[in-house]
């Protein structure tokens, strides 16, 4: 918007979301001092977190690095003996009863969703987090939603999987916290 800044929130898998976007650091703490008293579940550019704590305190943040998906990203190979299911922003890959990979929308809007992907530690290095992912980001691009890839900056596997789908970064992390905001 004109005005520089804002705040979007959403429920999501974390429960409510808040999505703060702006131009200016001042416009930025003039709109979350607007920000209902309690918890939120904030995510916003790494450089506002200091406008974002001085509104609230944070419980456990991370540093998250941003991808956007590509089209030539989204390649679907699973092995026999598996199975894919998408249901309702959620996708699972599964070997018998078991889900062994399971990607899910952590907030969603009408344009945008951001997914994240978790992998069965016995069942790690074969391929599951991208097929789930690569599911979840197919039925969000048929529904019309751009898909956003999040990943901690300390997960070396999730950065990996980013690479090996030349998913484009976004050159900026992003600092994701439950916020509690002071009345």
């Amino acid at each position: 918007p004109s005005d520089g800044a804002v705040f979007v929130e959403a429920l999501g898998q974390l429960g409510p979301v808040g999505i703060l976007r702006a131009s200016r650091w001042t416009r930025a703490a003039e709109v979350l001092a607007l920000a209902t008293p309690g918890s939120r579940y904030v995510m916003a550019p790494w450089r506002l977190r200091t406008v974002i704590l001085g509104c609230g305190r944070a419980v456990d943040p991370s540093r998250n690095r941003v991808f956007w998906m590509v089209s030539e990203a989204r390649l679907v190979r699973l092995e026999v003996g598996f199975s894919r299911a998408v249901e309702e922003s959620v996708a699972r890959i599964r070997h018998g009863d078991e889900t062994v990979s399971i990607c899910r929308c952590l907030w969603r809007s009408d344009r945008f969703a951001e997914v994240q992907v978790q992998t069965a530690e016995t069942h790690r290095r074969r391929g599951f987090a991208r097929a789930a992912l690569c599911a979840l980001t197919d039925e969000l691009t048929r529904a019309g939603v751009t898909p956003i890839y999040v990943a901690s900056k300390d997960n070396v596997a999730s950065l990996a999987l980013a690479r090996s789908l030349s998913l484009l970064r976004t050159d900026e992390d992003e600092f994701a916290a439950p916020v509690i905001f002071s009345a």
